[in-house]
């Protein structure tokens, strides 16, 4: 893990903790955020926290279709 993403995951963990669907776009970053490292059970639970809080995301198309893959990538 980079430390950027060590100082980022804490921030955006406290960031959507204290705004909920208001800072929904945490749960996106955190999702990359953990598909970086490999972690894609993670990965997948925040990008469905993400598109439940907004479904009629403009691109939330194509990040279901992530959201597969990422899904497919955690199964052992």
């Amino acid at each position: 893990m980079s430390g950027d993403d060590v100082r980022a995951e804490p921030v955006l963990l406290r960031a959507y903790e204290q705004g909920g669907k208001a800072c929904a776009r945490a749960q996106y970053y955190l999702s990359r955020l953990y598909a970086r490292q490999k972690n894609y059970a993670r990965a997948a639970g925040a990008l469905e926290t993400y598109l439940r809080d907004l479904p009629d995301e403009p691109d939330a198309e194509a990040l279901r279709a992530t959201l597969a893959k990422l899904r497919a990538a955690a199964r052992p």
